[in-house]
């Protein structure tokens, strides 16, 4: 235990504020996306008031856009400054003294933010440890060397000395913000601040996912509208219209640069019924937008839409022509009589 844990102006209060600073830098914008949504889930899931910061590290190949970001703020930086730097920028606008960070990728199981916001009340960090088998097999040798190290230099068994996801008062970082760096050590710089200056930081273990799709994992929560909306945020799933599926497909399509073929996940989410309407509507609406069936029907049906005028004034000249020529084959039979 520290002998002397910081003051923590919070730390009685029933509502208590976090701010999640998500850095970024080329991130595909669905997945930024899908990440937003899942952390606001797990935050409104341990009822705690927050605000989600996106910062752009100067991305060169990905534009964001604020209104795309599911509620959060977003920082830019005007030229590539490091990972450090990016959330030293969400810290300095930070509106609530507690502040969790993560990566952008959807690598890290942030549903687990909910219970680890639990745990402030007893520690000033916490912080997510990954397994040593989660990590690439080509940084393990270097990583524990450099762990075995900081462990010795702290005293304190340090299970993840770089993790990217974890919670924090910002208290650590504003009384050391001199010696954060601006690129990939600031994690790393946090734990060491942690452990050698008298805070209380726990490790909770944590799975953490190798980036191997574009689509995320589904979100950890019991809260059936937090659910919904993650999952159509992060394209998981499509739980809506025709259109909504038709836009997520052409998301995919445009990000895979291209496929041959579309499977359905069978799933028991809805009954016998429910499940063959919307196989039904798949069919009958989406697949023809993509298999080109379709492009013949929506073409005559723009061209009768862009003719109508026409067509409508031709009818109605042809009506009337019948209406005179009627009449007038009337008015010739009466003066012959």
């Amino acid at each position: 235990m520290a002998s002397n844990p910081p003051e923590r102006e919070d730390a009685g209060s029933e509502r208590r504020g976090v701010t999640f600073i998500v850095p970024c830098f080329n991130e595909d914008p669905s997945v930024v996306l899908a990440t937003v949504a899942r952390i606001r889930a797990a935050a409104s899931e341990a009822k705690w008031d927050h605000e989600v910061i996106v910062v752009d590290d100067c991305s060169g190949r990905t534009a964001y856009d604020e209104a795309g970001l599911g509620g959060a703020r977003l920082l830019r930086h005007k030229v590539n400054r490091g990972y450090g730097a990016a959330l030293s920028t969400g810290l300095r606008a930070a509106r609530f003294p507690w502040i969790g960070m993560v990566d952008a990728d959807g690598t890290y199981p942030v549903e687990r933010f909910s219970g680890m916001l639990e745990l402030t009340r007893d520690f000033q960090m916490i912080v997510g440890a990954r397994k040593w088998q989660d990590i690439h097999w080509l940084r393990r040798i270097p990583k524990r060397c450099l762990t075995w190290l900081a462990s010795f230099l702290a005293n304190h068994a340090i299970p993840d000395l770089n993790s990217g996801m974890r919670i924090f008062h910002r208290e650590l970082y504003d009384g050391h913000r001199r010696i954060f760096p601006d690129r990939f050590s600031f994690s790393s710089t946090l734990t060491m601040v942690g452990l050698t200056s008298g805070y209380e930081v726990s490790f909770v273990g944590i799975d953490y996912f190798e980036r191997v799709a574009a689509l995320p994992l589904a979100p950890d929560t019991a809260n059936f509208e937090s659910l919904v909306d993650a999952l159509n945020a992060s394209g998981f799933a499509v739980i809506g219209t025709v259109e909504d599926a038709i836009a997520q497909v052409a998301r995919l399509r445009t990000q895979s640069k291209g496929f041959g073929t579309f499977l359905l996940m069978g799933h028991e989410w809805a009954d016998t019924e429910a499940t063959r309407h919307s196989y039904e509507l798949i069919a009958r609406y989406v697949a023809p937008e993509f298999q080109g069936s379709s492009s013949t029907l929506t073409a005559s049906r723009d061209w009768a839409a862009e003719n109508r005028p026409e067509f409508i004034g031709a009818a109605g000249n042809a009506v009337m022509s019948a209406i005179q020529k009627h009449h007038d084959e009337k008015a010739a039979k009466s003066a012959n009589v």
